[in-house]
This record gives structure tokens, sequence and C-alpha cells, in this order.
């Protein structure tokens, strides 16, 4: 239960997340947190930086 909280807590401050928070993406900003990924956290976040510098990206 511990690394899932941990877990957790790296992802609200990750990259990503500050990034769809603030993108207005969605109609609230709960409905982005109560998504549950299909890739690990860590997965998701690297493949994020790693694309997001790309000339045609949109988040």
């Amino acid at each position: 239960m511990q690394y899932k909280q941990n877990n957790t807590n790296q992802f609200y401050s990750s990259e990503l997340f500050k990034a769809v928070q603030t993108s207005d993406i969605f109609p609230d900003s709960k409905t982005f947190c109560d998504y549950i990924p299909n890739f690990p956290l860590e997965e998701i976040e690297r493949k994020y930086l790693q694309y997001s510098k790309t000339l045609n990206f949109n988040l």
C-alpha cells in the first residue's frame, strides 16, 4: 500500500500531471485524477517527456 501512495504522490507532482491540469483538456480538474492508467506511471511520464519535445506534439 505504501508503494501505491508514493507512486500516486509522484504522479501528482509530475510534469504530465501539471501540464494536463493547466491545459483545460477536461471540463473539470477531477476527471484526469480519476483515470486508471493502463501502463506504469513511470513509463507514461517518460513517454510524455520524450514526445512533448517533438515538433508536432499536442497534449
